[in-house]
């Protein structure tokens, strides 16, 4: 059932990460690509992150990972930031 997990898991963030890069224009690639998850979501969203900023020059990719009230602080923190 975990792998099963996993795989729901990655196969969404790979639909996810299609769309965003479709729509990814000149003005948006100044902005850095932040991905807030679980711990559990580590492997391969590192795995796939590394490659998208191979793929998309001047696109960086942030990746924070935490707990539920840990990435809600975080968004929150990232929002407010100028």
């Amino acid at each position: 059932m975990r792998h099963g997990k996993r795989h729901i898991a990655t196969r969404v963030l790979l639909i996810v990460m299609s769309l965003v890069s479709g729509h990814m224009g000149q003005a948006v690639a100044s902005e850095p690509l932040v991905i807030a998850a679980s711990p559990s979501l580590a492997v391969p969203l590192d795995a796939l992150g590394r490659p998208f900023e191979a793929t998309h020059p001047g696109v960086k990719v942030q990746l924070y990972y935490g707990s539920g009230l840990e990435l809600r602080q975080t968004i929150a923190a990232l929002e407010n930031r100028d």
